[in-house]
């Protein structure tokens, strides 16, 4: 507010250090909140394009750049910093040059809403099932997204908001319109947008959860595969586990149909040596064309003001360090069945490394629709701890009229220290017979 002496004041946001968290900080009138227009190109094409947003006055002149060839959302380099671009396998349209005739599917289109209540409608053709995908947010842009698929009546065939994406089927040699827009107050030099036509295909995409995995000999944890997005598939998604260091095992995991989340155990052997090394998921399954594959995206989950937020990791990382605080193992084994009615007991022990007298939080992950246990301490002087598994109120008849040829449910129990967290096994579930008109005579 005027000239004088500041103190400007650099910290972790969760207050915490670390040799590797380095910064850089420069101070100026500096472009922030910038976006590339266009914010997408064909893949391996040149583009002309320009920085604009905030303090970006003069930036605009422009510069040329070659696309990636793989097509997504990635980051290219400005002479004002990494920009998010986004590559497309088709030839992309801009708004302000369109051809004379309507653009054949699949196909890219782009523009800037410059203005409040700019509307912008590229005609289309095409024949069969597209989808239709729009990129605002994940190419830096404020815009509020809403896209239209409309007939020549004006009768609308499909619509979405946002960075999100719907299909549509569409008449071979009829005239169709693209209309995009913003939400009535937006519009502005970085409104920009990018939305993509392509042919209707399975596919997969989905993150691992934690990206630095740390183990101890002899010890078990978790890592957490969510799947972000699976259509076309009907069938198991199989995780499989590559480049792990010797010593370091996997559970064979599927994500069922009716699921989107697998829990897979990692298991150091007893006698492991300290190691630290970088290893890849990889998620497969069946659709009508055959296999579809992909990587899973690593992520770290930080809870803030109550909830979680999840930051985007280039590696998922596996370390064997230590010794063990106390090993957790299951008395109950094989399958438990669960009754909409009452619980079912879970028998879990630990065995504690001499000198370790702190207390053990037990709980169970991964159970299915209407049932819950609720986490059990054992206490400094106890060895063993008893989790009920029973109905949370919750219908209960989606897993109870499960198809019994789907693969089974599997449930994980784990075990945590202040210091540390073990998986101890896990357990089928299945259902145990029950008639509810029985029941309510």
């Amino acid at each position: 507010p005027a000239d004088g002496t500041y103190t400007l004041q650099v910290l972790d946001l969760l207050g915490h250090g670390n040799p590797g968290n380095v910064y850089r900080l420069t101070m100026g009138q500096l472009p922030y909140d910038t976006v590339l227009y266009p914010p997408a190109g064909q893949s391996a094409s040149t583009i002309q394009a320009s920085v604009v947003g905030k303090n970006a006055d003069g930036l605009s002149t422009g510069y040329t750049f070659q696309a990636p060839f793989l097509p997504g959302v990635t980051t290219v380099g400005s002479p004002y910093g990494p920009q998010s671009f986004c590559v497309s396998p088709y030839p992309v349209v801009r708004n302000e040059a369109q051809p004379a005739t309507p653009s054949a599917l699949p196909g890219g289109f782009t523009g800037r809403i410059s203005k409040r209540g700019e509307v912008h409608t590229f005609p289309i053709q095409g024949s069969g099932n597209f989808e239709i995908e729009g990129f605002a947010t994940r190419v830096g842009s404020p815009l509020s997204l809403h896209i239209n698929v409309l007939r020549a009546d004006g009768g609308v065939v499909g619509r979405t908001d946002g960075d999100n994406r719907f299909t549509v089927n569409l008449e071979a040699k009829k005239a169709y319109q693209l209309k995009i827009e913003g939400d009535s107050t937006q519009g502005g030099v970085d409104d920009v947008y990018y939305v993509e036509a392509h042919p209707v295909h399975p596919e997969l995409e989905c993150v691992v959860r934690p990206s630095n995995v740390c183990l101890r000999p002899g010890a078990s944890v978790i890592v957490t595969v969510v799947l972000k997005r699976r259509e076309g598939i009907t069938g198991d998604v199989h995780i499989d586990l590559q480049n792990l260091p010797a010593g370091v095992t996997a559970t064979p995991t599927v994500i069922q149909p009716d699921r989107n989340e697998g829990l897979v155990i990692l298991t150091a052997a007893a006698n492991m040596a300290p190691i630290v090394q970088s290893f890849s998921v990889a998620v497969t399954a069946e659709g009508p064309g055959g296999t579809v594959a992909t990587w899973a995206k690593p992520q770290d989950t930080f809870i803030l003001n109550n909830d979680p937020h999840y930051i985007d990791r280039r590696d998922v990382i596996v370390s064997v360090r230590s010794i063990l605080d106390f090993v957790p193992s299951l008395a109950t084994q094989g399958t438990i069945k669960v009754h909409p009615k009452h619980g079912t007991e879970v028998k879990v022990v630990i065995r504690r490394r001499d000198g370790f007298k702190g207390p053990v939080t037990i709980r169970m992950e991964g159970l299915p629709s209407g049932w819950v246990a609720n986490p059990e301490s054992i206490p400094p002087d106890k060895t063993e701890a008893i989790l009920l598994v029973r109905p949370d109120g919750n219908d209960t008849r989606p897993f109870r009229n499960r198809d019994p040829k789907m693969t089974p449910i599997t449930a994980v129990v784990e075990a945590n220290s202040d210091e540390f967290l073990y998986a101890a096994g896990t357990l089928k579930i299945a259902a145990e017979p029950y008639n509810e008109e029985q029941d309510k005579r």
